[in-house]
Parts: structure tokens; sequence; C-alpha cells
């Protein structure tokens, strides 16, 4: 009898230590994981990221058309001219200078 408690205490004590070598493993990579997507985050904020830039156009007043142009991210958006390349089918084009 104390022998085969002697060997549930050796498997019990082997299945804890695997157990922890498991779950340190997955906080060790979730904090790698975590710490890229950090460092990303913060390239991206620093370089100001891509304008986004949303094009609305109001059309109960024809002939007079009413345009906004909004800026939804924080980067610059610098450069860029609105020009309609037909002007008599009204497509508008956001294009850098």
């Amino acid at each position: 009898m104390s022998e085969d408690v002697a060997i549930a205490q050796v498997v019990t004590a082997i299945t804890t230590v695997f157990y922890a070598a498991v779950f340190a493993i997955g906080y060790y990579l979730m904090i790698k994981g975590n710490r890229q997507t950090l460092r990303e985050m913060r390239q991206e904020r620093l370089s100001g990221g891509r304008p986004q830039v949303v094009i609305e156009a109001n059309l109960l007043n024809l002939p007079m058309v009413e345009l906004v142009v909004r800026n939804e991210s924080g980067g610059g958006c610098q450069r860029h001219k609105l020009r309609s390349v037909d002007p008599y089918r009204g497509f508008l084009w956001l294009r850098p200078l």
C-alpha cells in the first residue's frame, strides 16, 4: 500500500510541474504577443498613420452641391487635392499632389 501511495505522490508532483510549465509557456507567449502589439501601436501613433478621409456630398439643393471633407484619423492630411475627374458625372477623387 505504501508503494502505491509513493507512486501516486510522484505522479502528482510530475503532473503539477508539467502544468506549471505549460502555464509559464502560455504566459510567456501572451506577454511576447502583447509587447509586439504595443510596439506596433506605438510606431503607428508616432508615425501619424495614414489619413482616413471621408467625403460627403449633399445633393438636396441642386444645382449647388455641398461637399464635406472630414479627416477621421489624427494623422495629418496635407498636400492632397480634391478634383472632379468628369464634371458632368461628378466623380470625385482625392489624390496626392
